[in-house]
């Protein structure tokens, strides 16, 4: 418990710390060479007991700017994460990336690297949860 609490504290650090050299960043309307590809992650509920909310990840982003994203809930989710599939637009402004959809969650990730991280909320159970992601591969 002292890790995950830990770990959502250094990334609400980097998220505050990050936000005053993205703010005047433009927003870009196709993704940068380093946002393509596939991207592997998960995402856990922030400080969940008993139910908690967990899952596998898989992003897809294309050159076109959009994106598919791919949910599988993992063995410990409990039926509260639920195997889901989405489509929809890549944004991005500095070292942010919002993947904007109408079927799921619009999201804003903070891009590092081959990492994408974020705080959000998952729309099925309103749950806050942390997002982590690693880039494995580009799109030929």
């Amino acid at each position: 418990m002292k890790t995950l609490t830990t770990f959502v504290s250094a990334i609400a650090l980097l998220l505050v710390a990050g936000c005053a050299s993205s703010r005047l960043a433009p927003v870009a309307t196709t993704p940068s060479e380093d946002l393509l590809g596939t991207w592997r992650g998960s995402y856990g509920q922030v400080e969940g007991v008993l139910y908690t909310d967990n899952g596998d990840c898989l992003l897809q982003i294309n050159r076109d700017g959009t994106f598919v994203q791919r949910i599988t809930p993992q063995p410990g989710a409990n039926n509260l994460a639920k195997p889901s599939t989405w489509t929809g637009n890549v944004l991005q402004r500095g070292n942010r990336v919002t993947l904007r959809s109408d079927q799921g969650p619009s999201w804003t990730l903070v891009h590092s690297g081959n990492r994408m991280y974020a705080i959000a909320e998952d729309p099925i159970v309103e749950a806050t949860i942390a997002l982590s992601y690693q880039r494995v591969g580009v799109r030929g």
